[in-house]
């Protein structure tokens, strides 16, 4: 990387500098061979960068965008995102693959303000995921500014049927939430948290889990300037990719995973014989996987809720009218 490239990505890092006066400072040097390699520094004030992330993980990040290609899985949770990242991973060794569920300030803030209602193992993955996703917008901007016309960039973003998909995220986050115990699951609450997620009850009590439609028309819009519900989507095909914007973008629907080489294809220009799809993070390899069958199984709505869920923006983008008529009488009483 050319020194007036990487001199402008240090000056972007997010440094925060503190003056101390320690005792003894230990500082590189060559002549501090005796030292074991390191000098022991003045009384004076010694400025001590602090970084947040650690400088050279942040380097060696900043370094990879050198990569001709960087693509990012900006989704919410359960809607394939993770058989994406996996098969972009898989098939794109060279290229840098993020895969998160926010990159905007405000959806970081979400999430982090939920923390507290989170159990110790989930909180944990949280931060990990905001660290990342943190990198991946940095990166995503860095590629943009650097590299405008030299680096392929790419977003794909996953939709899926709206109550297939918030059953799923109930599954998902139970042992974050609530408890280890799989059984304590009823037909009774996953139905009333599916109805609570479609209808933003939980973003409302501080829980980060819009609904799709309130997703993309958010979080996804704030980060890309993109407005998936003015623009056409081909519900046949059961994919779209939109090649306007100065970074490419493909939206595919969670039911048509088998069309995601073809779709990877269409959005990057590669021969779609030559990437194979590697499936992850699916329900049946998941310790949950009987009750979430069953309880799949049993649960139902009445007509008027399924009516309303059915006949919403995000619906009518994503899926026909037939196929919104087979998943009412899917769910119905």
């Amino acid at each position: 990387m050319p020194t007036s490239s990487l001199g402008f990505l240090i000056d972007k890092m997010p440094f925060r500098f503190s003056r101390q006066r320690p005792p003894n400072v230990t500082q590189p040097d060559a002549e501090g061979a005796k030292n074991g390699g390191m000098r022991q520094g003045s009384s004076s004030d010694q400025i001590k960068i602090d970084p947040l992330p650690d400088v050279r993980q942040l380097l060696d990040e900043y370094t990879r965008i050198i990569c001709p290609e960087l693509y990012i899985v900006h989704s919410l949770p359960k809607v394939g995102g993770s058989t994406i990242a996996a098969t972009l991973m898989a098939n794109f060794g060279f290229a840098y693959v993020s895969h998160v569920h926010c990159l905007t300030e405000g959806g970081s803030r979400i999430w982090k303000a939920a923390l507290p209602q989170y159990r110790r193992s989930f909180r944990d993955a949280v931060i990990q995921h905001l660290h990342h996703a943190r990198k991946a917008a940095m990166l995503l901007d860095a590629g943009a500014a650097l590299f405008p016309k030299t680096q392929q960039r790419a977003i794909i973003c996953g939709v899926r049927e709206p109550i297939s998909w918030a059953l799923s995220l109930y599954f998902e986050t139970y042992s974050g939430l609530y408890s280890d115990d799989y059984g304590e699951i009823s037909v009774e609450t996953a139905g009333g948290f599916v109805r609570a997620v479609l209808a933003d009850e939980r973003a409302d009590i501080g829980l980060p889990f819009l609904s799709p439609e309130r997703w993309l028309r958010t979080e996804f819009f704030r980060a890309h300037q993109f407005d998936i519900f003015a623009h056409a989507f081909d519900i046949e095909k059961g994919y779209q990719v939109y090649e306007s914007q100065a970074t490419p973008i493909l939206i595919i629907r969670q039911e048509n995973l088998s069309s995601l080489s073809v779709s990877l294809a269409s959005l990057l220009g590669y021969p779609a014989q030559l990437i194979e799809p590697v499936n992850a993070n699916q329900a049946d390899s998941k310790s949950y996987s009987g009750i979430y069958e069953s309880i799949k199984k049993a649960l139902k709505f009445d007509h008027e809720w399924l009516r309303s869920i059915y006949t919403t923006a995000y619906s009518r983008k994503f899926y026909s009218e037939d196929e919104c008529d087979l998943f009412t009488e899917r769910w119905a009483r």
